[in-house]
C-alpha cells in the first residue's frame, strides 16, 4: 500500500481516448456556455436599468400632463362662470328690451 502513495496520480493506459476527449470536450462547451451566459445576465442588466430610467421619465411626464390638466380644468371652470354670466346679462338685456316694448 504505501508504494501506490507514493508512485502519486496517474492515468490508467485502459482509459479510452474518446472518454477523455469528450469530458475535455464537455468542460470547454460548459466554459463557453456559462461566458455566454455571463453576457446574457449583463444585457439584461442593463436592459433593465435603461427600462427603469424611461419609466422614471414617463412618471415625470405624466405627472407634467397631469398638472397640465388640472390647469385646463380650472381653466373651463372659470369661462364656464363667465358664460354663465354672459347668459345672465344678455337675459337681463332682453328682459330690459322687452319691458321698453322693442320686440324684435
Amino acid at each position: 500500500m504505501p508504494e501506490k502513495i507514493r508512485e502519486g496520480w496517474h492515468l490508467d493506459k485502459k482509459v479510452p481516448l474518446g472518454l477523455i476527449l469528450a469530458l475535455f470536450l464537455q468542460t470547454i462547451t460548459f466554459v463557453i456556455y456559462l461566458s455566454n451566459l455571463d453576457g446574457r445576465v449583463r444585457n439584461n442588466t442593463d436592459g433593465r436599468e435603461v427600462l427603469t430610467r424611461e419609466i422614471q421619465d414617463n412618471d415625470k411626464e405624466l405627472t407634467l400632463i397631469r398638472i397640465n390638466a388640472n390647469a385646463r380644468s380650472v381653466t373651463l371652470g372659470q369661462i364656464g362662470v363667465q358664460i354663465d354670466n354672459i347668459e345672465t346679462i344678455l337675459s337681463r338685456i332682453e328682459d330690459r328690451y322687452e319691458r321698453e316694448g322693442n320686440r324684435p
